[in-house]
């Protein structure tokens, strides 16, 4: 006669891994934030870059010289949308 004993521990095992699941996701999405931060700190550094290359630009311009770029990729990028 099945006392029950067997299915408890199965049950305990598959809680147990649901356990774990969710911890491993759990630092997974702490990994993918911090990246993200990251990347949304760097575009905003590259945006307070292309704005303060921009007078330069204008000014060398005035003065005469071709249209200073600095770099096409930042200052042709559209400015980033905040989540």
């Amino acid at each position: 006669m099945d006392d029950g004993v067997g299915t408890l521990k199965e049950i305990k095992h598959v809680l147990d891994l649901q356990a774990l699941r969710k911890a491993a996701l759990r630092a997974g999405t702490g990994i993918l934030d911090a990246y993200i931060t990251g990347i949304d700190r760097t575009l905003v550094d590259l945006c307070r870059l292309r704005r303060s290359c921009w007078p330069r630009a204008a000014l060398a311009a005035r003065r005469g010289g071709h249209a200073a770029v600095v770099c096409q990729i930042i200052e042709n990028a559209p400015e980033p949308v905040r989540a």
